[in-house]
């Protein structure tokens, strides 16, 4: 009987470890594959929210949103200032159905006014796969005319 417990516990590790494998190689992939992207829109590509971005872009998420993070950032700089594309993970629900969720935003900060408010937040379509909302927010990525703070 001990033997059969320790063979079970010797299974759920091996199972958690190739879980935890799994899950990095297609991070690694994902990764790859949206720095690939990035690349083909003249835009940088980093994994984490080197910006700070998500604490300025959590109130535009759904209402009640808590917890946000960014990750996966393409930017780049425009003529009229930065412009952004990431995936945003949030909480919403109370703490007895809390659900993550995420989406990839598009946003826009005016030359000058690095760490306030974002400008022309736009949010995908968040049932299609996450490169097609990626490629759904990458069209005519200059910030519109007359957005407030240029000048």
């Amino acid at each position: 009987m001990a033997g059969s417990n320790w063979n079970l516990l010797a299974f759920s590790l091996g199972l958690l470890l190739l879980t935890i494998l799994i899950t990095r190689l297609l991070t690694r992939l994902c990764s790859r594959h949206l720095r690939r992207l990035a690349t083909g829109q003249h835009m940088r590509f980093s994994a984490v929210d080197r910006f700070h971005l998500a604490p300025r872009v959590g109130p535009s998420l759904a209402l009640g949103a808590a917890d946000v993070r960014v990750r996966d950032l393409m930017y780049r700089i425009e003529a009229g200032g930065y412009v952004y594309i990431f995936t945003a993970e949030y909480a919403t629900g109370s703490l007895s159905g809390l659900r993550r969720r995420s989406v990839v935003v598009r946003a826009g900060e005016p030359a000058g006014r690095s760490g306030h408010q974002l400008i022309d937040i736009r949010l995908a379509d968040s049932t299609l796969p996450l490169w097609k909302q990626y490629q759904s927010l990458m069209t005519d990525l200059v910030l519109s005319p007359g957005t407030p703070g240029e000048g």
